[in-house]
């Protein structure tokens, strides 16, 4: 009921034109975006962005209209500067996460048509060494398995019909959030096992929307003067929960490798997860990058460190969107929020 009343504000108030009376009381803010996958719009299977993080391109284009009508995009170095910022309209930065070929086969298709630049983060195992994102291997082996149940990481057996399916990778997921990072490969591994699916690369890469950005594409998008590269580590690991020694190496040999592959500075670290402690900004900040970049909702100002940014799902329709970036409802939320929230997730909860 209460989301549905949300809606029904969002779409009176985009009705009375309340983007644009929210942009002439509050003008001037800005807020960055995470985006992560934009595929072709094809219906997912299974439990196939079962979170909604990946968007249809048709989505995104929708987004990036609203966005040109309603606000000022701009580029990470206007942040940086002060420069071409607007204080009349809510000033947007638009991030991608995980660093998906799908980023640069559809998303930056239409960011060009634009001439729009963006951020992407890359978690350098994914690029450089071709392995898959493991939340994208939990996907592929609990939809190609055809065995009837599954074993939990807890012990408790699962019987598939479909919602139990869902729930058995809800849990599955979870339980990799949960326990400590380095335990992860061994949790898929033995789920693997137990279901009976090869979750190689080469099976896992079959599917488009799970396949890394390549070197020529990441060449091509930075010649084009519309990307800026920053890194999101190497594992994609939740790392408030590591040991400074293997932080230190997330950090510094992520870093190596965009700079060696690009030829460019790599300024911006990208936190996984937006899992952080009281010592990793830091070892960021002493292993060579200029800013961090977390997952928290929060608005962020020229000449800040640490910029938090507000994830963008495929829940966000276009009245919803309008909102939830520079309207009413949302707006007084946020500053909410804002004023109640700490902008740290310490405990890396499932939400990039």
């Amino acid at each position: 009921m209460k989301t549905f009343l949300r809606s029904r504000v969002i779409e009176l108030s985009n009705r009375m034109g309340g983007a644009y009376l929210w942009n002439r009381l509050v003008g001037g803010n800005i807020k960055i975006l995470i985006y992560h996958g934009v595929n072709d719009g094809g219906a997912a299977k299974g439990v196939k962005n079962y979170y909604g993080f990946n968007l249809s391109k048709t989505l995104f284009e929708k987004h990036i209209r609203i966005l040109r009508k309603n606000c000022n995009i701009i580029r990470f170095d206007d942040l940086v500067t002060g420069k071409n910022l607007s204080d009349k309209k809510t000033n947007v930065l638009l991030t991608f996460d995980d660093g998906y070929e799908n980023n640069y086969l559809h998303a930056f298709e239409i960011l060009k048509e634009f001439d729009l630049s963006a951020v992407y983060a890359l978690p350098t195992a994914f690029i450089n060494e071709q392995k898959p994102l493991w939340n994208d291997c939990i996907e592929f082996i609990v939809d190609n398995t055809s065995k009837r149940q599954g074993q939990l990481p807890d012990g408790s057996i699962v019987e598939f019909v479909q919602e139990n399916r869902y729930g058995f990778f809800r849990k599955v997921m979870r339980h990799c959030v949960q326990c400590h990072p380095l335990e992860r490969e061994n949790i898929i591994q033995k789920l693997s096992e137990d279901l009976e699916v090869d979750f190689s690369a080469k099976e896992i890469f079959k599917e488009p929307d799970c396949r890394p950005l390549n070197a020529n594409q990441l060449k091509e998008m930075l010649n084009a003067g519309l990307a800026e590269f920053a890194s999101h580590s190497v594992h994609h690991y939740l790392m408030g929960k590591l040991s400074k020694k293997v932080n230190k190496t997330e950090i510094e040999a992520s870093k190596t490798v965009i700079e060696n592959l690009l030829g460019v500075s790599c300024r911006i670290f990208v936190l996984p997860g937006g899992s952080c402690n009281q010592t990793l900004p830091d070892q960021v900040f002493s292993g060579g990058y200029d800013y961090i970049m977390t997952s928290a909702k929060r608005n962020v100002h020229s000449g800040n460190k640490i910029l938090h940014r507000y994830g963008v799902m495929n829940c966000h329709y276009a009245d919803n969107f309008k909102d939830y970036i520079c309207g009413p409802v949302h707006g007084l939320l946020h500053l909410k929020n804002e004023l109640l929230a700490n902008p740290w997730r310490k405990n890396g909860d499932y939400n990039e």
